[in-house]
């Protein structure tokens, strides 16, 4: 099935631009709606990230080919992350234990389980065809070799299927050759409550935000949860950081008796930066109640 269409936006966006010298308020407009790309459900949440305001030094996005992401742990008999594949040669192979979105991530292990829990992630990489190549043979497959029933939507089937894939598939799939991977600084959650969303963002990188796309991401409602997405248009200069605010619910069209809206889960910028292709995934903190 493809990938639910996004809802027209529905809700006004607060920014402030801020610099060491002065602020400006700067409203953000609304975008045409588009198609969403399948991206992957990623496991690692992003955790409370570090102070903003020490301003890290900016990523140079047109140094070489870097992917921009939200990291994703790999895990055995996995369906939306799957480390380990059974395949039509009934033989089991070991894939990637990392991926960036929904590309598996190879030769650098040991830094991405470093960050494996920071969130976004910058790879430098060369993107290449062919991700049967790099899986290594284990055996035969077990018996039985099947992942747990789950309901899934078709934005978290993974690219290979799952892990029962064909080895003509997996042949047909890209990858990252990577050599290197390094933090991306940008995201501060600050006090909300049980009606608003606050948060700082920063633009960590050497070129201004304002070709990307910027998506308020929302879930739930009536019925079977499902996504509605929100476009807007961010514009950022190197270095420089803002402040947001978004409902933290937003009501449902639906002719059912049911009112329960979407929660925000979080807010995403995807398309290309210089050299570098971003599809970053920042999660918002959930209101406790307190």
């Amino acid at each position: 099935c493809s990938p639910m269409p996004r809802k027209p936006a529905l809700i006004g966006l607060v920014l402030f631009v801020m610099s060491c010298e002065s602020s400006a308020k700067a409203p953000l407009e609304p975008v045409p709606a588009a198609s969403r790309p399948v991206v992957d459900e990623p496991v690692s949440k992003t955790p409370a990230p570090r102070d903003l305001t020490r301003n890290p030094p900016l990523i140079d996005v047109g140094a070489g080919e870097m992917y921009v992401g939200t990291l994703s742990t790999n895990q055995r008999l996995s369906a939306m992350h799957p480390s380990e594949y059974c395949l039509d040669d009934d033989k089991l192979y070991q894939g990637a234990q990392f991926r960036l979105g929904a590309l598996n991530v190879f030769g650098v292990d040991e830094e991405l389980r470093a960050l494996a829990a920071h969130g976004p992630v910058a790879v430098s990489a060369e993107k290449k065809l062919g991700l049967l190549s790099r899986l290594r043979e284990l055996g035969p497959c077990p018996e039985n070799y099947e992942p747990e029933m789950v309901q899934m939507r078709s934005d978290w089937v993974p690219l290979e299927g799952g892990p029962n894939s064909t080895r003509a598939l997996l042949n047909g799939l890209a990858y990252l050759d990577a050599t290197k991977v390094q933090a991306v600084d940008m995201f501060a959650p600050l006090d909300g409550d049980k009606e608003t969303v606050r948060f700082r963002i920063r633009n960590p990188f050497t070129l201004p935000l304002a070709s990307l796309k910027f998506t308020a991401h929302y879930e739930g409602g009536p019925g079977k949860p499902m996504p509605s997405y929100l476009d807007k248009t961010l514009a950022l200069e190197p270095g420089a950081w803002a402040e947001l605010e978004l409902p933290r619910h937003i009501a449902e069209e639906t002719p059912l008796p049911s009112k329960r809206g979407s929660e925000l889960r979080s807010v995403e910028l995807t398309g290309s930066l210089g050299r570098a292709t971003l599809e970053i995934e920042l999660f918002v903190p959930r209101y406790d109640g307190r």
